[in-house]
This record gives C-alpha cells, sequence and structure tokens, in this order.
C-alpha cells in the first residue's frame, strides 16, 4: 500500500516525488516555514499525523495544495492535469492575491510516480 510506502518516506521526498520538481522554487520559503512554525525535526520527519499543514503548503499521504498566485496556480493545474494521474486537480481563489492549486492521488498514481522517481535516483546514483 502507498500510504505505508510515504510514511517510511521523509515528507521532502514525498513533495519530490508529486510534484516532480515543478515546485521546487518554492522549497527554500516552505522549509523556512516548517522551521519555524513547526520545528526543524519535521524537514526529515512525518508527524504522527502524517501531514504537513504550514501557511504555504498542505502535504499528507493523499493529498497536496500549495498557496500561490493566480498565474502560478493555472498554469500548475494544466500541468499536473495533462499529466491524467491526479484526481481533483483543481485551483480557487483564496482570498486577495492569493490562490490555491491542489490535487489529490490514489494508491496506483502514487506508486507510479514513486517508481519513476526510485529510478532516476538510481540512475543518478550510476552517473547517468
Amino acid at each position: 500500500m502507498s500510504w505505508r510506502t510515504i510514511r517510511k518516506l521523509k515528507p521532502f521526498e514525498v513533495f519530490d516525488i508529486v510534484t516532480k520538481g515543478y515546485c521546487d522554487h518554492h522549497l527554500p520559503e516552505i522549509k523556512r516555514q516548517v522551521s519555524e512554525i513547526r520545528g526543524g525535526w519535521y524537514l526529515e520527519n512525518w508527524g504522527n499525523e502524517h501531514k504537513i499543514d504550514i501557511l504555504m503548503i498542505y502535504l499528507s499521504d493523499t493529498g497536496f495544495q500549495l498557496y500561490t498566485k493566480r498565474e502560478e496556480a493555472e498554469s500548475l493545474e494544466k500541468l499536473f492535469k495533462s499529466w491524467n494521474i491526479f484526481y481533483q486537480v483543481w485551483s480557487r481563489w483564496y482570498g486577495g492575491s492569493t490562490y490555491i492549486f491542489g490535487f489529490q492521488w490514489d494508491d496506483k498514481a502514487f506508486d507510479s510516480l514513486y517508481n519513476e522517481w526510485l529510478r532516476n535516483k538510481k540512475l543518478e546514483q550510476i552517473g547517468l
């Protein structure tokens, strides 16, 4: 089951797996917020609830949300929908100039992304 795999991974490994690097430019701010709001331990570990819920993102074993600007939210929605592996890919206005982009996945989608991520890591290790 995917949730078992997810719980063995670090939170930012799951972030990398489900976003495929398309949200990496937000990582410095996300990690700063995690450290300040939850504590540095959460950069490498899940809490009991197996989720990260801070000002900028929500990440759990079944879903992801990013609070961002309208253009980015709509662009990410279009991109992630094109992969045809997630369900409920969406973006919506949150308030002011903030929009939320998000999606959910099932076991099949996560397993596919995880296997691709694992393959890429192994290729990097051998220098390809």
